[in-house]
């Protein structure tokens, strides 16, 4: 029986600002004349032949190149880079969802202390410095998974002059200096804030939509009971309000002897597990100076039990329902969070607090979610988004101001929050 190899095909990424396009245009003359690298080898988004072809989606383009080849990019750093909504999307994608080895080169005044988050350790180079360039080129001349011609020693060091001519001068002036720009607020976006719905948004599984419908699933009552009590609140919230219908939930759950340790069994039958890309597009957020938040009508157990501890500390503010324990794990009490009379209305009063602590506005704030009780609070957010929008409800769905995002990645957001202020 024969077997075929299903190695990928290698590929060299350059990602660069449009500001920066010169100095691109001069790597890739210099990787495939003075190198002898193929011409097919190599993708740049300014450079005709290694462009994006026209009338093709921006993002699905740049993933399938990220994850249809073995892919190494070379990230041309600048400030115009760290301003710029798609270097940023590149760089997170080949990352944190495609594993790509990621070679920062350094523009004109950038240090190797100006590397933010994930690549701050990566090993970078100095376009300026000769030394550094002949090493960039070893690389891949040393590597035997990137065909290349022969090249004479007298063309590769006329094409490195080139290089090093063009990397050397001012293309043209930096408004902001890399100690303004990174460290202090690094960018002047539209939005300034996330909040996140969790429960089938951020927490995602089988059969999975509300956290609360879980626990009386697993706890085998009849849906019935559930449906009954939640319409009663849903019916008269003045007079039933949102802790009562908790404190209910709560009898109904110490009667079948609910406890702690009950919460990792439902994640395990339920498959639960966070969104793929979560984790990066917190970090991504993070990087880039905004606010994050997660305001759910779901459990804190489930958040604490789904989201990693480092994950944790890059969010801002939770707003949820929480679950006390007593000594032996066993549920003593839920208290609903703070000023929910009613589900839906409590996460508006939520938001209405994250903005007030962080001094902004619901306009400043990104939505993410996907069920009923998201409309109120999508309605005075700046920009909701679905996500996953193919799960969202309808009613969430057809709101004229939501924006469906149908990325199976959490990733796909990015691109409709991380909008320059100037931007319409």
């Amino acid at each position: 029986m024969s077997t075929s190899s299903s190695k990928k095909r290698t590929k060299i990424f350059i990602s660069h600002s449009a500001l920066d396009k010169e100095i691109a245009q001069a790597l890739v003359e210099l990787l495939i004349n003075g190198v002898g690298l193929d011409e097919s080898l190599i993708f740049c988004s300014s450079v005709p032949g290694h462009d994006i072809p026209l009338g093709v989606n921006f993002n699905d383009y740049i993933i399938s190149q990220l994850t249809g080849y073995d892919a190494q990019m070379i990230s041309l750093i600048s400030n115009s880079y760290y301003n710029s909504k798609y270097c940023l999307y590149e760089m997170g994608a080949a990352w944190g969802l495609c594993k790509t080895k990621i070679i920062p080169m350094l523009l004109y005044d950038m240090k190797h202390a100006n590397l933010q988050d994930f690549i701050h350790f990566n090993q970078a180079i100095m376009s300026d410095d000769s030394d550094q360039i002949n090493k960039l080129c070893d690389h891949f001349r040393d590597d035997s998974s990137f065909p290349r011609k022969p090249v004479v020693t007298n063309k590769y060091e006329s094409e490195r002059a080139k290089f090093l001519a063009i990397s050397k001068k001012k293309i043209r002036p930096e408004p902001t200096s890399p100690k303004e720009l990174i460290g202090k607020k690094k960018y002047d976006y539209k939005y300034k804030a996330v909040a996140f719905d969790f429960d089938g948004t951020i927490l995602q599984g089988d059969n999975f939509v509300y956290s609360w419908k879980a626990i009386w699933q697993h706890l085998k009552y009849s849906d019935d009971v559930r449906t009954t009590l939640y319409k009663r609140h849903y019916q008269d919230s003045k007079n039933y309000t949102y802790q009562d219908w908790c404190d209910d939930c709560c009898k109904h759950f110490i009667a079948k002897g609910f406890n702690h340790k009950q919460v990792k069994e439902i994640f395990k039958a339920k498959h639960l597990k966070l969104a793929e890309g979560f984790e990066l597009t917190v970090k991504l957020l993070k990087s880039f100076g905004l606010h994050i938040a997660i305001i759910s009508g779901g459990v804190d157990s489930f958040i604490q039990e789904a989201i990693p501890d480092k994950t944790m500390q890059s969010i801002d503010e939770i707003f949820v329902n929480r679950f006390v324990y007593g000594s032996r794990g066993e549920l003593v009490k839920i208290e609903a969070y703070p000023n929910a009379e009613a589900d839906g209305t409590g996460k508006v009063r939520a938001m209405e607090s994250f903005c007030a602590k962080y001094g902004l506005t619901p306009a400043e704030v990104v939505f993410v979610g996907e069920g009923l009780n998201d409309i109120d609070v999508a309605t005075i957010s700046g920009k909701p988004l679905s996500f996953p929008a193919a799960k969202a409800f309808d009613d969430y769905n057809d709101l004229d101001n939501v924006t469906p995002v149908y990325d199976d990645n959490m990733a796909g957001i990015l691109s409709h929050i991380l909008i320059p202020k100037s931007s319409s």
